[in-house]
C-alpha cells in the first residue's frame, strides 16, 4: 500500500541571524516535522497547512510551495490479523514563521503531544528517524545558500 502525506518544516531566525526550526512530539512518543494525509479535495499546499495548524496551533505561516523536501519510507502496520506493508512518501515545505508565536505550545491535535523551538544541531539529535534528519539536512543546507 501506498500513501502521500505533506507538512511543513518551519523554520525562523533569531535576531541574531540563527536559524531554528519547529518539532512536534508524536503521541507515540517520536520527533519529527508536522505532516499528515489529505483530506478529499485537498491540495497539498492545503493539507500542510492545515496539519501544520492542528498539530502546532499557529496560525500564521510564510510558505514558498516551489520549496519543497521530499521523505520516504516503509513501515508495518498491523491490520487486525494481518500485517500491510506501507510505503510512505511525505512531501515538505518549508515555511517561515514568526518567532513569538513558537515559544507558547499550543497544539489542538490529539497525535501530537509535544513541540520544541531549537538550534538545527540539538534538532538533529532529538529527530527519531533518519529519513527525517536526512531532510532537515537538506533544509539546513537550502538556508545555508539563502543566506
Amino acid at each position: 500500500m501506498k500513501t502521500h502525506s505533506y507538512g511543513i518544516i518551519p523554520v525562523t531566525k533569531t535576531a541574531d541571524g540563527a536559524w531554528r526550526v519547529l518539532l512536534v512530539q508524536h503521541r507515540e512518543g517520536h520527533w519529527s516535522f508536522p505532516k499528515g494525509t489529505p483530506e478529499p479535495g485537498e491540495t497539498p499546499i492545503d493539507t500542510a497547512r492545515r496539519e501544520f495548524t492542528e498539530e502546532t496551533g499557529i496560525l500564521e505561516v510564510r510558505m514558498n510551495p516551489d520549496v519543497s523536501f521530499t521523505e520516504e519510507y516503509s513501515f508495518r502496520h498491523l491490520n487486525g490479523t494481518m500485517v500491510n506493508k506501507i510505503d510512505k512518501k511525505v512531501t515538505y515545505f518549508l515555511g517561515v514563521v514568526n518567532a513569538p508565536h513558537t515559544t507558547a505550545w499550543n497544539a489542538h491535535d490529539e497525535e501530537v503531544v509535544n513541540g520544541a523551538l531549537m538550534d538545527f544541531d540539538e534538532a538533529e539529535k532529538t529527530i527519531t528517524f533518519k529519513e527525517a534528519r536526512a531532510v532537515l539536512a537538506e533544509v539546513k543546507s537550502h538556508l545555508d545558500k539563502q543566506g
